[in-house]
């Protein structure tokens, strides 16, 4: 108890205890990066089919130099630091207060996974031509940056921006039923996994802009020339910006891979469609968040079916917002406007 609120203290201490088994599409997953020749000491993994690879554990890829302590050499890819932090110590309210304030949550952690690793939030702080106007989504361009478990470290913090397999495969989550909790949002929220029921995935209500002329979130050329004034109020129209490149451009990322900057590469590339939260159920709120009467208020992560598999889908594990307020003890931080439609949650 800390000036008479109660907390829930976590503590946790190196990296993720993960073991994956290897499937043919892991190893065609790391064969078939474009810069397979040099990102992979002899242009492919070492792993094989049915191989049990344990967090660390070299699969052949040429590694940062600071790889020798904790994950070893070998287990990330060129490009990301290998996680070095030994030490996690997070508050989280037992009882989350709805936030009354515009908090957006920034770089760095937002929550904790129920392994205690990190939970960080869409943003890998770049953007197109370091102009700011065009901020980049780390599930996407740092594609080729993660290990086989989807996470990475930064200043030696292992997390994930996104959905896992290998929580889920922790936490036994196969989408025969609502999923359990993965995690918890630094506002003391839960964060449960994608499924809403049996096979049926819980549903962002973010969406992709038609840039078109003609429409509510277009440009008048067509092209990446204006931003949303309020990405939560499409009503208010846009505003001219440093124009972003075209969706079929090639676009350079950290680790140097070279991407295609598709509509929806961008934070800038989507909007809250109120419409969609209105019609509940499966859909969430502008926080990736709803309610229902087993669980109480609570975050989801987010993905949806890509042909045979799934895909992260924006804005991936909470919103670009808390929901609920930080405490002075959290582990986050937040920055304040006057957004004039967010509305706490309920």
């Amino acid at each position: 108890t800390v000036n008479n609120k109660e907390y829930t203290v976590v503590n946790s201490q190196g990296i993720p205890k993960y073991d994956t088994t290897i499937t043919q599409d892991t190893v065609d997953a790391i064969n078939n990066r474009p810069k397979a020749s040099t990102d992979l000491v002899t242009s492919e993994t070492t792993a094989s089919v049915g191989d049990i690879i344990q967090f660390g554990e070299d699969v052949g890829y040429v590694s940062n130099s600071n790889c020798t302590t904790n994950a070893g050499y070998g287990y990330w890819p060129p490009g990301p630091d290998c996680p070095t932090e030994s030490e996690r110590t997070v508050y989280l309210p037992v009882e989350p207060t709805p936030t009354t304030e515009v908090c957006e949550n920034g770089l760095s952690k937002v929550g904790l996974f129920v392994n205690g690793s990190s939970i960080y939030n869409w943003g890998d702080g770049m953007s197109y031509n370091s102009e700011g106007a065009w901020q980049t989504l780390a599930p996407v361009a740092e594609f080729y940056d993660i290990d086989i478990c989807g996470g990475h470290a930064a200043n030696g913090d292992y997390h994930a921006h996104q959905y896992t397999s290998c929580l889920a495969d922790l936490v036994g989550d196969n989408g025969d039923q609502h999923s359990p909790i993965y995690g918890f949002a630094a506002d003391g929220y839960p964060i449960y996994g994608p499924w809403e029921s049996d096979g049926v995935l819980a549903v962002s209500a973010w969406v992709v802009r038609d840039y078109s002329a003609d429409s509510a979130t277009g440009c008048d050329d067509g092209e990446r020339s204006c931003a949303l004034v309020d990405q939560y109020d499409i009503s208010l129209g846009t505003e001219e910006v440093s124009s972003g490149p075209a969706f079929d451009e090639s676009v350079t990322t950290l680790s140097s891979n070279t991407l295609t900057a598709f509509n929806g590469y961008y934070f800038e590339d989507h909007y809250w469609d109120e419409t969609l939260t209105a019609q509940g159920g499966v859909y969430l709120d502008q926080y990736n968040a709803h309610y229902d009467e087993t669980r109480g208020y609570h975050y989801h992560i987010t993905i949806v079916e890509d042909g045979d598999s799934y895909k992260a889908a924006f804005p991936y594990i909470i919103g670009t917002r808390f929901a609920g307020e930080l405490e002075d003890n959290s582990v986050a931080s937040c920055s304040t406007d006057n957004g004039s439609n967010m509305g706490p949650p309920p």
